[in-house]
């Protein structure tokens, strides 16, 4: 058996073993309590939290200008944030115990009975969840939804889980609503951290919206070429460069997901389909590279499309500490292999905690 058979099936029984791991509840095993288990926030207008009784953690975060914090109490909910502008949107902060059903199970409730859309899996959640990193190190689910439909209506939730607890941070409204105001919630849920008392800080600066990449990310961190320009990032990811070039620029971007994002065949001939290529029957009959990222074992992909001006696509995809992280070239094919080995040397520059 050659070295690269050897890299994919290793990588990929890894993949599934990690997802046996990482299995949700099913729906049906999920009820949602009759009463709140918690006591109610007592929310104060104008704070950056809204403490809980009961010796609980409180969650803090920063407002943006046009945010507030409601004083009045609403049932089930910890606490209650709105913004204004041309439309208003409310964000409603709960928290259960333990697991509260599961990342799945409750994706699949707020899809499939909230909002009429097909069920996900463990192959396909990764469509509508991202990772996104919180202010103190604490990692939340965000999950973002949208029904079909003349008049569609879009869902964003921050699930955060917490020793014993699960919170909640959750926008349900019609779509233009939760899209004027996507980028500075997620701003705020980025800025959330927790305490186990209140404190006296002065509430600090609005955050600005949207998210820079950086070099440095909870979990790793890495070295960019120069000349290679930081954009947003966007919802989905957690870095993204540009690359000048001659013509069109090249894009490399970071993401991260949970769990073996359906597999190392699917996401291939995903790939492949991008570039215009065919897909094929087995994951060994694509070439592959085997490199080292951060210490572990990952796979290079170098797709080429077809025609006179083919595009091009690179993806490094590498799994660390129960998730799948993918660094991502793409543009066309000439300029892809012109800045492959920088784009090599900047993911083999990747360093996860706790690596050497």
């Amino acid at each position: 058996m050659d070295n690269r058979r050897h890299c994919i099936r290793v990588l990929a029984i890894g993949i599934l073993l990690v997802a046996a791991c990482d299995r949700e509840e099913p729906v049906a095993r999920y009820q949602a309590p009759r009463d709140n288990p918690f006591p109610a926030a007592t929310a104060v207008a104008g704070t950056e939290s809204a403490p809980v009784a009961g010796g609980l953690e409180h969650m803090h975060w920063t407002l943006p200008a046009n945010w507030k914090l409601l004083p009045e109490k609403k049932p089930m909910r910890y606490a209650t944030l709105v913004a204004s502008g041309e439309n208003s949107l409310e964000v409603a902060i709960s928290l259960l115990g333990g697991a509260a059903g599961g990342l799945l199970a409750n994706v699949n409730r707020w899809g499939v009975q909230q909002m009429g859309l097909d069920p996900v899996d463990e192959s396909t959640i990764s469509n509508v969840v991202t990772e996104v990193d919180l202010a103190d190190g604490v990692q939340a689910h965000v999950v973002d939804l949208t029904s079909a439909g003349d008049d569609p209506r879009r869902m964003l939730v921050a699930v955060i889980p917490r020793p014993g607890t699960t919170w909640f941070m959750k926008a349900f409204d019609n779509t233009a609503a939760v899209t004027e105001h996507e980028e500075t919630l997620l701003a705020i849920i980025r800025s959330v951290h927790f305490a186990a008392a209140p404190t006296a800080a002065a509430p600090t600066a609005p955050a600005a919206p949207g998210r820079s990449a950086s070099a440095n990310v909870r979990n790793a961190r890495w070295q960019a070429p120069g000349g290679w320009k930081k954009l947003p990032a966007g919802q989905m990811g957690l870095a993204a460069f540009a690359i000048a070039t001659e013509g069109e620029p090249l894009k490399v971007t970071v993401s991260r997901f949970p769990g073996n994002v359906g597999g190392l065949l699917a996401n291939l001939n995903r790939w492949r389909g991008q570039v215009g290529l065919e897909p094929v029957a087995r994951s060994e009959d694509q070439p592959v590279k085997a490199l080292k990222v951060g210490g572990e074992d990952g796979l290079m992909i170098h797709l080429t499309g077809a025609g006179d001006d083919p595009a091009g696509l690179v993806v490094v995809l590498v799994r660390q500490g129960g998730r799948t992280w993918f660094f991502k070239m793409n543009g066309r094919a000439t300029s892809v292999a012109k800045h492959l080995t920088a784009f090599q040397a900047f993911v083999e520059s990747v360093r996860f905690e706790g690596s050497e």
